[in-house]
């Protein structure tokens, strides 16, 4: 059997891609947007900055220890929307409803305490929170500019917010502590296991789009602009220390060297909670002036309470293949939640049933975003007409 030339399988994938450029230039054959649809979502992803596949898939695990100097950073998300509906008249106006469940947590270790150098009230970052939604999503127009409302309303279950720091006296005497003070805020008694005392909060998204030219679409997202707090009132609070002092290490009982104080009272409070807030101005350009092929490219900021340095930049780029609204591929390169992502998203769509699938691997470091440092998945599933 002879092989398939390479100038054959090329010509025709340009004689592919031409008869759906010309298609779409001239209004042909596309999967029509469904009137009304329902559906769910879910994703997960964690990351770090340090340990890389080729470290993890392995038989042994080996740390270099020189690598942790500037320290160890780990993030770990998921979302869930076991359910949403849609309404959408000719694209004209839309209107939805959505339930979701999130969790997110990062921890940030010192350099100077993975490798025993000396420091003075060395803090640690991270925390962590998990959150309840449910709300509308709607959109309509204004001569050209296309309006998104997204009011919701929150309810958080946790939220910690951990005080840690580490102190390392080298001298004649081996001094070295950790304090902490982890406060856990949560919708109930973690002692009683009591009722719900927590109080919803509200925010709202929105976000708009303008047609700047016929092959440039603009666009500006607010996500979770704060409007009402929600109020966290139970809590657990653990109080101590971990340290260790003494002039002979290696001559001491392991029992008697390390000494630990720890503390935990339960307690009722009041928590004000907001949901980080992010905003995005992006781009969709079009440079065949049809939506076969897209660069979207975005740039913004969030602000998220649960870190020391609560502000972060956003952005990155993506590029779209969408085939009639047949078959969608994104492939993004971005900075998003302190994390380098870089992500496929594969979308076949039938109209009645629409199936979403995304891999990426992600980490706050961007060469290791490239290494396997941090992995992520999603899938969707929608169905309607």
């Amino acid at each position: 059997m002879k092989k398939f030339p390479a100038r054959a399988a090329l010509f025709i994938c340009a004689a592919f891609s031409a008869a759906f450029l010309q298609a779409e230039g001239a209004n042909g054959f596309r999967i029509k947007d469904r009137m009304v649809e329902l559906g769910l979502n879910a994703n997960v992803g964690l990351a770090n900055d340090q340990l890389i596949g080729s470290d993890i898939f392995q038989e042994t695990l080996v740390l270099n220890l020189d690598n942790l100097r500037d320290g160890l950073r780990m993030n770990l998300g998921a979302k869930v929307s076991p359910l949403f509906f849609n309404f959408n008249w000719k694209d004209r106006w839309g209107l939805g409803i959505f339930i979701n469940a999130e969790a997110l947590g990062s921890a940030a270790f010192s350099g100077n305490m993975l490798t025993l150098r000396t420091a003075q009230n060395d803090r640690f970052d991270g925390g962590g929170a998990v959150f309840a939604e449910a709300g509308l999503q709607s959109f309509f127009h204004i001569k050209k500019f296309r309006i998104k409302i997204r009011p919701s309303g929150f309810y958080p279950l946790f939220y910690a917010q951990p005080d840690m720091s580490y102190s390392f006296k080298n001298g004649d005497v081996l001094d070295a502590d950790i304090q902490y003070n982890m406060t856990v805020y949560s919708a109930f008694s973690l002692k009683t296991f009591s009722q719900l005392s927590a109080q919803p909060g509200f925010d709202i998204g929105a976000g708009v789009e303008y047609p700047l030219l016929p092959f440039l679409d603009l666009g500006l997202d607010l996500i979770h602009i704060p409007l009402v707090p929600a109020v966290l009132k139970d809590y657990m609070r653990a109080k101590g220390s971990v340290g260790i002092e003494t002039d002979n290490f290696f001559g001491a009982d392991m029992g008697e060297l390390f000494s630990n104080d720890m503390d935990i009272t339960y307690g009722v409070g009041e928590k004000s909670v907001f949901r980080p807030f992010k905003t995005l101005l992006r781009a969709d350009y079009r440079p065949f002036n049809t939506r076969l092929f897209s660069v979207i490219p975005s740039a913004g900021f969030s602000y998220n309470p649960l870190y020391i340095q609560p502000f972060s930049p956003e952005g990155g780029v993506h590029f779209r293949l969408d085939l009639s609204n047949l078959f969608i591929t994104t492939l993004g390169v971005q900075y998003e939640d302190r994390l380098w992502k870089n992500s496929i998203d594969l979308t076949f769509n039938f109209r009645f049933v629409e199936l979403g699938i995304g891999i990426g691997m992600q980490s706050q470091d961007f060469l290791k975003s490239w290494q396997m440092s941090g992995l992520s998945a999603s899938l969707g599933l929608k169905l309607g007409w």
